[in-house]
């Protein structure tokens, strides 16, 4: 938790967004896009002597300092002083070591660049390029006599590279538009951040950094080879490959590669969410300290580093739907007066954190509140008599956020001094730090001490040590046991205290060994204290790397008063099934996503509102006491097999009694659950049901998929998720003939021979019980899975009809045995085909059985006819699309839209992209050029009995193809255009594809109106009569009938069709509650499009018009007025008026600006002389 350990310095942040642009901006306008290269330095002499070389073949420059440069400003045309440029520098990485770059700017002659990507030597043995940005240039010969200096440290330089515009691919993008300057706009999983009650969170820390990252500062907080400061390595197995730094020359002890990650990748922490989605865990405090501060200057603006851990965190937050918070860590303050100075710099920061012009955050959804109130968290206003801020210190912070009413939560030490436990009653609540340990093992102490002062929150982490972090063997440490110290200070929480939440001290600490996500088996060999005595490395070991955060999991159920707990911590088996994290199909009463609410007459379905914490919610519940819902059937349909899926309900905690979900499974179309128990909070709480059959074959009443039950009572639901497994999987059909997917079975003839026959309709294997048949040998592919000596987390599933009696069992190589027994399944005598599932930490598959088999199966006389073998995997980034096409059908009222995508799974480009994954296509069209598409809808894998998917384990390729069918009936004739943007099942969505123009002929909008002028008449015979007897595309021109030819049943459409005429324009009188100076004329229109295009409702009513194609032409104002605002409505005549009355006939664009108070604005679509009505909020571009 401690500063002390923080590695990273602060830099300056770039320049406002505005000056940015405005420098963007005034660089294009001069059109610069000049490049100069120089092949050598520009100097030889002093510090920046170089002697020459090569590198595979390539001349390059070898200094043990400085490598010195000159340019001239005439260069590069129309250059200014003060403008920014960009330096590539290309260089052999050999070594290790940082590039720094040093240049002539107006603040100094030896400016630092602040932003610069690649700077990192390690030991690649390849040329590679690091690129920096040099702001406010002077280039006056300032340093030394020269413009610009690499501080290269022995590095060889190939070649340097300035320009006056950004180097493709530099990784420097982000500086012209930072995240943390806007709020976030990406996909967003709802989540409930009213309250804290009833939550579990965690510290999160995000300040890991590696070489070459987003954040370039080398190694911070993993210490760095030979002097490592963490006290766990991290696991490296459910990490996709482009997620992690191979640590150049650092091997595990088994030999294999070490590997670390980096917090500024925000794939790894979107990584860390879901594992806390997972397993149910709420959100985090995102630690902050005085190092990743924004600092306020004299003018106003801000400087600090890059803000990539909260940036990351909230971004995460909304992509897996966690809570989120700031916790400042400000111990070890300094004098009275640096005190001071730092309670002005947290002010200061979360006046930056909160600007709504900039990074917004306290209208961030998923900001955590409590009371209606944004939630702030502050460690270290005391911690001990020698670091501690005063009463008045401490006073002063606590009240400048309250008077901006944010709830404070306090964290330190308060609890352990008499003379300060009424300064931590200054917080709404109060975490004692390590309250638990300092009180004996008891939270009692601290219960009492803050009993009647402000709310006691129990601070509960699963270890501790700081043997690496202070280089000493004996330094301060507590061991894990295996998760019995964890859970003993769970059972005592939820058993000593009244805390509504726990907060859960750290997920990501690995350097004071209080981390939550999982730490390797095999980490690298220990380094030695001073005195020669080895730094060990806590491991996992024996229990699953995911340990700590299934209890975690755990606890929230007891916090939540669900179940009753004791110091027994639960067996492994009793948590192995973990939350599905895969696709998932929705219902909420805001609207639904492939998952519906029906009626049945034994589940009446009724709406309601709730308010809880001050925020409203619909809700449904039943007049019985059942509510079905049914899954649509391209989500999930008759899996034979049982889909392993978890049921997760958002419910009102309302009273006590219990629900459970009956489902429809592979044996029992309403097949139970264990219940979920109701402890009458009166708060919104979320239960998960894991199934492990699901059938979902449409077979209770009214064709539903499964119900939910409360017996005595009604069960109010706001939302419901059925989500998918998220896991990549080899598997193998067992009979005559078995199909291989990267796992195989074969016959060893020793004790390995099975007996192929057909049971029940299905053909499969089994063993008879001789000697030569007591086990059914698997061997893995290895591009799957091989010799992983960290322990694989694994599953292994087993299709099998329940049959006589005894058990059904595995025996698997693992990372201590060969043949490690799993936990068996007992059989039943059901007759039922069933799936059993083996849960796996420890897997090793390194070919060590009999005949190089990973797995063996036993249990005699059992058919089996499928196994599985699953792991989780992936990482999120977005898939890629291969091929995209769209073919006119005849007749022409639909099209065929194609496409196909491959990817690599294992190069980490597409690894979300599987069977088990919810993955879909957008389609969209276009018929102006692109400037607007609109929505043909979404398709789903597997949705059609087109779709092919799959992937090849041996080459590590996912695939789809799939195809579908637009109607485009009711389109106007016109060229047209398909776009496809393929989306994974986290809503990642990758590059999209546009097919080529293709026209369609669509029906006149007169039927006889050949030359379109909205009336039937003359000029209508003459167009038929000049190209009687021709062909046409089926409907155009004069072809009425649409069998593509011009003949004489053409005439007759005509003829039957003479005098007819499209609808007039509307004329409406204007309402008495709105006045104008002067109104034009009513315009002839009889499409909106006409004469509007986009509304703006805001706090004025006025309205801006232009004319056609002339948008330099000085614009006009209609400003209708009201006496009485309160009594203006904003209505269908009203908005007739100002669309067709208050603008001229030549006006293309129209933006109005009305007044509203009370209600959203409306905007309004055309439909048959209609206007209809869909709800927008205020200040929303809308069209018309």
């Amino acid at each position: 938790m401690g500063e002390n350990s923080r590695e990273r310095s602060k830099c300056k942040s770039p320049p406002s967004l505005a000056d940015r642009r405005t420098t963007f901006e005034k660089l294009e306008d001069r059109l610069l896009l000049t490049t100069v290269t120089f092949n050598a330095p520009s100097s030889n002499s002093g510090d920046g002597t170089w002697v020459a070389g090569q590198r595979d073949g390539v001349n390059v420059h070898v200094g043990p300092a400085y490598l010195y440069y000159n340019t001239s400003p005439a260069a590069f045309p129309g250059f200014q002083v003060g403008d920014s440029m960009y330096l590539k520098v290309n260089y052999f990485d050999e070594g290790s070591g940082k590039l720094k770059v040093e240049y002539d700017s107006l603040t100094d002659n030896f400016d630092d660049t602040e932003f610069h990507t690649r700077s990192s030597r390690i030991d690649t043995q390849q040329f590679v390029s690091s690129y920096h940005l040099l702001e406010n240039v002077q280039f006056a010969n300032g340093g030394n006599g020269h413009d610009f200096r690499v501080n290269t440290s022995g590095a060889p330089i190939s070649t340097v590279e300035l320009s006056d515009q950004p180097f493709p691919d530099s990784g420097l993008e982000w500086v012209w538009s930072p995240p943390w300057e806007a709020p976030y706009a990406g996909p967003s999983r709802e989540v409930d951040a009213s309250t804290l009650t009833g939550k579990v969170l965690a510290g999160y820390q995000g300040w890991f950094n590696t070489p070459n990252d987003a954040a370039d500062e080398g190694y911070v907080h993993w210490g760095h080879p030979g002097d490592w400061s963490i006290e766990q390595w991290p696991d490296a197995n459910d990490y996709d490959q482009s997620e992690l730094f191979p640590v150049p020359g650092v091997a595990t002890a088994s030999g294999e590669q070490a590997y670390l990650f980096s917090s500024a990748n925000s794939s790894v922490v979107n990584r860390h969410f879901q594992w806390m989605r997972e397993h149910d865990i709420d959100g985090v405090l995102v630690q902050r300290f005085r190092g990743s501060f924004m600092y306020k200057q004299p003018d106003g603006s801000y400087i600090g580093e890059p803000q990539w851990p909260v940036v990351n965190a909230r971004d995460a937050a909304h992509r897996e739907g966690r809570t989120w918070a700031i916790e400042y860590d400000i111990q070890n303050g300094g004098t009275t007066s640096q005190r001071d100075v730092v309670i002005q710099q947290v002010k200061d920061d979360w006046e930056y954190l909160t600007d709504p012009d900039g990074f917004d955050m306290l209208n961030d959804s998923h900001y955590q509140r409590e009371n209606g109130m944004p939630v702030v968290t502050i460690f270290g206003l005391y911690v001990s008599s020698g670091n501690s801020y005063s009463t008045a210190q401490q006073t002063d912070l606590i009240n400048y956020f309250h008077s901006r009413g944010v709830y404070v939560v306090g964290a330190g030490r308060h609890t352990e001094s008499g003379s300060q436990i009424a300064n931590a009653g200054l917080h709404d609540a109060y975490i004692p730090w390590q309250g638990y340990w300092k009180g004996g093992n008891s939270y009692s102490s601290d219960e009492t001490r803050l009993n009647g002062v402000t709310q006691h929150v129990p601070h509960v982490f699963p270890g501790f040590s700081w043997t690496h972090l202070q280089n000493s063997s004996t330094a301060t440490s507590r061991d894990r046991e295996d998760g019995n110290f964890y859970w003993r200070m769970i059972s005592d929480a939820a058993n000593e205290t009244d805390a509504p939440w726990y907060f859960i001290g750290m997920f990501d600490e690995y350097d004071e060994g209080t981390n939550l996500i999982p730490a390797s088996d095999d980490p690298p060999a220990p380094d030695m204290d001073s005195g020669g005595n080895p730094l060990t490395y806590q491991v996992s070991d024996p229990m699953p790397n995911d340990w700590w955060m299934a209890l975690t999991g755990a606890a929230k159920q007891a916090l939540q008063k669900k179940v009753s707990i004791n110091d027994t911590i639960p067996t492994e088996s009793e948590l192995e099934n973990r939350s599905n994290v895969g696709g998932e199909a929705v219902w909420q009463g805001s609207g639904s996503d492939r998952l519906a609410a029906i009626d049945n007459p034994d589940g009446q379905i009724q709406t309601t509102t709730f308010s809880v914490d001050g925020k409203s919610f619909d809700a449904i519940y039943s007049l019985d006491n059942r509510l079905y819902f049914q899954v649509d059937d391209s989500f999930l349909l008759q899996d034979t097999n049982g889909r392993d899926v978890t049921i997760e309900v958002e419910y009102l905690d309302s009273g006590p009694g219990q629900f459970n979900a009956k489902y429809d499974s592979t044996t029992d179309s309403q097949k139970a659950t264990e219940p979920a128990v109701l402890t009458g909070s009166g708060q919104w709480r979320t239960h998960r049901f894991q199934l492990s059959d699901a059938y979902f074959g449409n077979n209770q009443n009214g064709g539903a998929d499964f119900l939910l039950e409360k017996i005595g009572g009604n069960l109010f639901v706001r939302r419901v998720r059925v989500i998918k497994e998220s896991m990549l999987s080899v598997d193998v059909d067992l009979g005559s003939s078995n199909t291989v997917n990267g796992l195989q079975q074969f016959e060893f003839a020793g004790d390995g021979q099975t007996l192929a026959t057909d049971v029940g309709g299905r053909s499969v294997r089994q063993l008879t019980g001789t000697p030569l048949s007591l086990y059914m040998y698997l061997r893995v592919d290895d591009n799957f899975a091989n010799q992983v000596h960290a322990g694989l987390n694994a599953i292994v599933e087993v299709v099998y009809q329940d049959v006589g009696s005894g058990n059904l069992n595995i025996q698997y190589d693992s990372t201590i045995a060969a043949y490690k027994v799993a936990s068996p399944i007992s059989l039943e005598d059901s007759g039922e085909w069933r799936t059993a599932r083996f849960y796996l930490d420890d897997a090793f598959f390194g070919n060590r059985q009999n005949g190089g088999a990973d797995i063996r199966i036993t249990g005699n006389h059992i058919p089996i006819d499928q196994v599985r073998l699953l792991h989780a995997f992936g990482d999120l980034a977005a898939p890629e699309l291969e091929m995209a096409s769209a073919t006119i059908n005849s007749p022409q009222n639909t099209v065929r839209v194609a496409w196909s995508m491959t990817d690599d799974w294992r190069s980490g480009l597409m690894d979300q992209w599987t069977v088990q994954e919810d993955n879909h296509i957008q389609i969209e069209w276009t018929n102006d050029g692109g400037l607007s598409w609109n929505s043909v809808g979404l398709v789903y894998e597997y949705a059609s009995p087109a779709s092919q998917s799959g992937y090849d384990t041996g080459a590590g390729a996912s695939t789809w193809s799939d195809e579908t069918t637009w109607d485009t009936s009711g389109l106007v004739s016109g060229t047209y255009q398909i776009r496809i943007t393929p989306i994974d099942g986290r809503g990642n969505a990758g590059a999209y594809l546009e097919t080529t123009e293709f026209g369609l002929v669509g029906v006149p909008a007169l039927t006889g109106d050949y030359d379109q002028d909205a009336v039937v008449d003359g000029d209508d015979l003459t167009k038929w009569s000049d190209s009687y007897g021709t062909t046409t595309p089926p409907g155009s021109g004069a072809d009425g009938n649409g069998n593509g030819f011009v003949d004489g049943a053409d005439f007759l459409v005509w003829q039957r069709n003479f005098g007819a005429m499209l609808p007039p324009p509307i004329t409406v009188e204007q309402p008495d509650s709105l006045s104008a100076s002067a109104v034009p004329e009513p315009i002839r229109a009889t499409d909106a499009s006409d004469v509007a295009e986009q509304i703006v409702a805001r706090d004025a009513g006025m309205v801006l018009w232009t004319k056609n194609n002339q948008p330099n032409v000085e614009p006009h104002y209609l400003s209708p007025e009201t006496e009485s605002p309160t009594v203006a409505t904003i209505n269908d005549q009203t908005l007739r008026l100002l669309a067709r009355n208050a603008v001229p006939n030549d006006a293309e664009k129209v933006e109005f600006k009305l007044r509203t108070y009370d209600e959203a604005f409306s905007s309004y679509e055309e439909s048959n002389g209609f206007l209809d009505s869909l709800e927008e909020l205020p200040g929303e571009f809308l069209d018309l």
